[in-house]
């Protein structure tokens, strides 16, 4: 009789022990999945897509709202005429005039920089600047140390102000013309030669060199108000051999 009574204790707690074993077994779940990052466009190639969503080179989604309009390669800097009618794009090698950009077709005009000198392609800088009466349009040409003056009437370069010229006995070569901003009075254009660590002053009615002020290394940028003007460098410090 006793036997038997432990025997059948062993097999109820053996039961009771599976019993409070299994739940831990049939609900253990698995490790979670970790997380794949990847681009919004997923494996999907770049494409360019000017009526709906142009996949970027790096994955990215973009989808322009409103009117778009195609430029050339590598644009630079954008300016505005007074007036508001006319847009001038700066892009690498080109600028493009926009005649009436608000319009649904509006007029492109490409301006290309004339050649230098020595029968090589002109050079192009990434500033711009309309005059007061919107009528011409200053075109820093970066390498070649010029500045262009174009007709925005005849949409063409008409004239060209160099800058590699003496100014108060001294010369300067190798300029490298960079931003460009107009004094509020209209009569003076201002330029950064890059290369000189200069800002340079012109006289726009005679299209002429009138001041050179150095300003440190390598001005990058320009900002005019009143009778100030704000230079914005790349670089701290000037160096002297």
């Amino acid at each position: 009789m006793q036997l038997f009574f432990c025997r059948n204790a062993f097999r109820a707690a053996r039961g009771l022990l599976t019993l409070a074993l299994w739940p831990l077994t049939a609900t253990h779940a698995a490790p979670p999945t970790p997380p794949y990052l990847h681009a919004p466009a997923g494996n999907r190639f770049a494409r360019f897509d000017p009526a709906g969503t142009t996949i970027l080179p790096d994955g990215r989604f973009l989808t322009p709202v409103g009117k778009s309009l195609a430029l050339a390669r590598w644009p630079n800097s954008l300016v505005i005429s007074p007036d508001g009618e006319t847009a001038f794009v700066a892009s690498e090698g080109v600028g493009q005039l926009i005649l009436h950009w608000q319009d649904d077709a509006p007029q492109v005009v490409l301006i290309s920089p004339p050649p230098n000198s020595d029968g090589k392609k002109g050079t192009s800088g990434g500033a711009a600047v309309f005059s007061a009466d919107g009528k011409s349009l200053y075109w820093s040409s970066g390498d070649s140390g010029e500045i262009y003056v174009i007709d925005t009437a005849k949409g063409a370069v008409t004239e060209r102000i160099p800058l590699n010229v003496a100014v108060n006995g001294r010369p300067f070569q190798d300029s490298f013309a960079m931003d460009l901003k107009i004094a509020r009075d209209g009569r003076t254009l201002y330029c950064a030669d890059l290369t000189n660590f200069r800002v340079v002053a012109i006289d726009i009615t005679k299209a002429k060199v009138v001041g050179s002020v150095g300003v440190g290394r390598y001005p990058y940028s320009l900002a005019v108000d009143g009778n100030r003007v704000y230079v914005a460098n790349i670089g701290m410090y000037e160096y002297h051999a």
